[in-house]
């Protein structure tokens, strides 16, 4: 049976090894204190990050929140940390500029789900979609 790591490995050119030491390096951290946030040795992390042993769930779940452990798993990128203010703006211009036009007030709660809703899209697309931005807010009541 092949695990997950196996897979990912796949994914890029390097695996989840070397994904895990750059978090730990982009933190600025040695293996030693990158050990004490996951909650292990420092010989585990050396293991973890030499591919001599797979981590498990707890030690990610201690990592969760201090790096992009989607990253480490897939070599993928979580791309929220990326946000354009540009790309903000534009939604809440496109937002704002609906409720202008339909005389209705937003709720700051509602207008900061719609922002999320639109950033992900953004996000995942590369795009702002105006269309599916429109269509989207026809649906708030």
């Amino acid at each position: 049976m092949r695990n997950i790591y196996t897979n990912v490995r796949h994914v890029d050119s390097f695996g989840y090894g070397e994904r895990i030491k750059e978090e730990r390096q982009r933190l600025k951290l040695t293996q030693a204190n990158f050990a004490k946030v996951a909650g292990v040795s420092r010989q585990s992390q050396a293991n973890y990050e030499t591919e001599e042993r797979e981590p498990g769930a707890a030690y990610l779940m201690n990592l969760y929140g201090q790096v992009d452990v989607p990253y480490i798993l897939s070599g993928q990128r979580n791309s929220t940390g990326d946000i354009d203010a540009k790309i903000v703006e534009a939604i809440l211009t496109a937002i704002d500029g609906w409720a202008v036009e339909s005389k209705r007030q937003i709720p700051r709660e509602i207008k900061a789900e719609l922002l999320t809703l639109f950033l992900k899209q953004a996000m995942s697309t590369g795009k702002i979609e105006n269309e599916w931005i429109k269509q989207t807010l026809r649906l708030v009541k």
